[in-house]
């Protein structure tokens, strides 16, 4: 189950090697972020995403160890539902160059648009991107 987020998920959750909460800490008492956990015998995901202007959104996962095939299912089908509701046209996330990202970035339909530097390590643009008819 995909539910709102609350602080107290932090408590239990322990991410995996490619992600640490207190990186992100400042984005969990920001407003302007929507914020869900999937639950799923516990916190298994935390996502995290918002709007920029103009139908463009940036977001973030942080990913627990215990992480399954069957939860990135559940939590690509979320996102599939949540742009449908809200129809952006572009979702991009930053992250550290690796395979299991990659791989992971490849399963969401996401592609590399760029790279930039992020404190002192080459990370990459992912990005999706949808036409939508007026």
């Amino acid at each position: 189950m995909i539910r709102e987020f609350d602080k107290k998920d932090l408590e239990n959750f322990k991410a995996n090697k490619n992600g640490d909460a207190r990186d992100i800490m400042f984005v969990f008492n920001d407003p302007s972020y929507f914020k869900y956990t999937l639950d799923h015998g516990g916190p298994k995901a935390i996502i995290c995403f918002r709007h920029n202007g103009d139908d463009d959104w940036a977001g973030f996962f942080l990913i627990a160890e215990n992480f399954t095939a069957r939860d990135g299912i559940l939590v690509k089908r979320f996102i599939e539902e949540t742009v449908r509701r809200y129809r952006p046209k572009r979702l991009w996330t930053a992250s550290h160059i690796n395979e299991d990202l990659n791989r992971w970035h490849k399963f969401l339909g996401m592609k590399i648009e760029d790279t930039l530097v992020i404190h002192g390590k080459k990370c990459a643009i992912w990005s999706i991107r949808w036409e939508r008819k007026k």
